[in-house]
């Protein structure tokens, strides 16, 4: 009985995934940091939202830096922790860009409501609008300054 207790507790605690046909990943997956999901398998980055990388510092509109990619990647951590996350492959790369949902809420939209990304000049109206709506609120990176998203990554 504990064998199976033990088995039951670790099939709980363990990310899962499956990935269809289509290429597309459902199941629990981790932030590795603000744009990208891991699931047991399968890495993805979020389709048209750039988020900044984990080392990056921003400053307030006082000039007090803060660490805006660790928030980022806490942010997209807690949003996805304990839920079940389907990705849709958008476009292939290393790793793919997907659209992610958990049940009706967009991740990637999610992310951008919270200021914790930038939506990319080739994003959708709704993303444009959700990116829009966190920089009048004053939320997340838009609390402050940021160095331009094209330079983040280099």
């Amino acid at each position: 009985m504990r064998t199976l207790n033990f088995i039951v507790l670790l099939a709980i605690a363990l990310p899962w995934s499956v990935i269809a046909d289509d290429g597309s990943v459902s199941g629990h997956a981790v932030a590795v940091d603000g744009q990208t999901l891991k699931f047991s398998g399968r890495t993805v980055r979020l389709a048209d939202v750039v988020a900044p990388p984990l080392e990056m510092q921003c400053d307030t509109k006082r000039g007090k830096t803060y660490p805006c990619g660790r928030l980022a990647g806490k942010a997209l951590a807690d949003l996805v922790r304990g839920q079940t996350v389907t990705c849709r492959i958008k476009e292939a790369g290393d790793p793919p860009a997907a659209t992610c949902m958990m049940g009706p809420v967009s991740v990637n939209e999610q992310l951008l409501l919270t200021g914790r990304a930038i939506a990319q000049p080739s994003a959708s109206a709704s993303y444009k609008r959700a990116e829009r709506g966190a920089q009048v609120l004053n939320q997340g990176l838009w609390k402050g300054r940021f160095p331009p998203p094209e330079t983040w990554r280099r």
